[in-house]
């Protein structure tokens, strides 16, 4: 999934080296629960707050959430 790629080029997407680890698990937690249909809008809602903290991450997450935002919340 493209979110197990970006949390494996953290580096490349200016993640600090001291938030890299942290950063990793949230996306790869994030693309488990997209496969598991078990997103919520809490947990998108994290994700996109923890995401934007890191433009270029960002720029590259967002669009593979989009299709999310028609969760109920």
């Amino acid at each position: 999934m493209a979110l197990g790629a970006l949390a494996a080029d953290l580096a490349r997407l200016g993640v600090p080296e001291g938030q890299r680890a942290s950063a990793r698990a949230a996306l790869l937690d994030l693309g488990r629960q997209i496969q598991e249909g078990t997103l919520t809008w809490q947990d998108l809602r994290g994700a996109v707050n923890f995401v934007m903290g890191f433009p270029p991450l960002a720029r590259h997450v967002l669009p593979l959430l989009l299709p999310y935002l028609d969760l109920e919340s």
